[in-house]
């Protein structure tokens, strides 16, 4: 009779989630049950010895990051560092868009016209508020590291 209920109460107590408060019926068993008292101590402590590796802190570095992407996939690894930004398109774009900005508004400046005038100036602040939301917005990850860096975010 002592065995079915020694081993109802640890069933009970092993489907308890870690550190889920022990019921009083599994309390008051294991102070009277020795066996079981027993028992739950053991499992503890080979849950305590299986936990210590885990405890192990390894520092995130770059080049342990690296090694962990070279080992999961050669081929995304090579990927990631190729994929670098090259700021020369967007100054060449930049310059252009300017030039071609500064001439439309010597145009319509020429035609006196106010109304006209204020449209084109307005669609130049639009077109360079569009371009420069996507230099920004395609190059984030490159200004996140920037003021990480400098110490404004802190993390």
């Amino acid at each position: 009779m002592k065995d079915k209920t020694c081993e109802k109460i640890m069933n009970e107590y092993l489907m308890l989630d870690k550190n889920e408060r022990v019921p009083l019926k599994i309390t008051f068993h294991m102070l009277k049950c020795r066996k079981c008292r027993k028992q739950i101590k053991i499992l503890s402590l080979a849950e305590k010895q299986l936990a210590a590796p885990l405890k192990i802190q390894i520092p995130v570095t770059d080049s342990t990051i690296e090694n962990i992407l070279k080992k999961l996939s050669p081929d995304l690894h090579k990927r990631i560092l190729k994929k670098t930004v090259s700021t020369a398109g967007w100054i060449s774009g930049g310059i252009i868009l300017f030039l071609c900005l500064i001439m439309l508004m010597k145009f319509t400046g020429e035609l006196n016209s106010r109304s006209l005038f204020l449209l084109c100036s307005l669609m130049n602040a639009l077109i360079v508020t569009v371009y420069c939301t996507i230099f920004v917005i395609s190059n984030i990850d490159i200004f996140i590291k920037k003021i990480s860096t400098k110490g404004f975010v802190k993390g």
